[in-house]
């Protein structure tokens, strides 16, 4: 009974130590494929950060970017600004000038009109002046009068 009893033991040992070594075996491939979801996800994590770093990069460029570029809008607008200021005061000086000329040429017409209204009087008053000589010439004799007259009347 002792061998019947020692060989039981023996196979309830090898039976344990056989489950031991599936148990064991299963254990080592559990931990294999942890290790390879491990560097999985290591790898996806270093992947992830170089990600995080261009993208911080790509962040910190940008800023620059949109700095700069209302930098520059801000300098086009003030000498837009500028511009429509000059713009404005060259439109004011130009309407002067117009107006000035106009005011010109008004004193111009009036004085042109005045010297019509001379003349006019004058060529009026010169056929009077010839008229009223050719009545004198035909009632006077007096030639020394005739020759004065008409060295005036030229």
């Amino acid at each position: 009974m002792h061998s019947d009893l020692v060989q039981v033991m023996r196979n309830n040992a090898k039976s344990a130590v056989s489950d031991l070594e599936y148990q064991c075996s299963m254990v080592r491939q559990e931990k294999q494929q942890l290790t390879a979801e491990l560097q999985v996800l290591q790898e996806s994590a270093a992947e992830l950060q170089v990600q995080c770093q261009c993208h911080l990069e790509d962040k910190r460029q940008l800023k620059a970017v949109l700095s700069e570029t209302q930098r520059h809008l801000s300098d086009v607008e003030n000498r837009l600004a500028e511009k429509d200021q000059e713009l404005s005061d060259e439109k004011r000086l130009r309407s002067k000038e117009v107006l000035a000329r106009f005011d010109v040429l008004i004193v111009l017409i009036l004085r042109i009109q005045v010297l019509c209204d001379m003349l006019f009087h004058w060529m009026s008053a010169s056929q009077c002046f010839r008229h009223a000589g050719c009545l004198l010439l035909q009632n006077i004799d007096n030639q020394s009068f005739t020759q004065q007259y008409r060295f005036v009347s030229q």
